[in-house]
């Protein structure tokens, strides 16, 4: 994904790791921040690109990487923040911490993984809806199509 200040980032997902396997992992040019377990953060000595152009002592084979643990507040997540939180900003007559507009665009970025997963094909934001339309209705048909054993059959 390339942003419009020129950052750049990549989503990789995987939908058949164990359950409890699952890996959060954000990384950049300054640092990585891993959040499974215990949450912590890895500073390199020199920032990844500074690394790559030679900005660093001829002798030094690799980047030293200081490690940190962070403290994180105890408290609830995922679909049971935000439910909670949408019932508060109803209450309170605020918004809520996350918007419509954020889950469409988490929705939009799903749709492309799926679609470029499917397809094999790179894509672009935002995603063109009838070529995902026409993927999701072909899916649909070839699984019509398929044959269904039955529970004896399956046996």
């Amino acid at each position: 994904i390339r942003f419009d200040n020129g950052a750049i980032a990549s989503v990789q997902v995987d939908l058949v790791s164990q359950p409890g396997m699952a890996s959060r992992v954000i990384a950049g040019d300054r640092g990585t921040l891993v959040l499974d377990g215990t949450p912590r953060i890895g500073r390199p000595k020199v920032s990844v690109l500074g690394f790559i152009q030679g900005q660093t002592d001829p002798s030094d084979k690799k980047n030293e990487v200081v490690w940190d643990d962070l403290e994180m507040p105890e408290e609830e997540g995922g679909h049971r923040f935000m439910i909670r939180d949408f019932v508060e900003a109803v209450r309170q007559d605020r918004p809520p911490f996350v918007s419509g507009e954020h889950g469409r665009r988490a929705l939009e970025l799903t749709n492309a993984m799926i679609f470029s997963g499917l397809t094999g094909q790179s894509v672009k934001l935002p995603l063109d809806r009838d070529a995902y339309d026409r993927l999701i209705e072909e899916l649909i048909h070839r699984r019509r199509e398929m044959p269904h054993l039955t529970a004896t059959e399956a046996a």
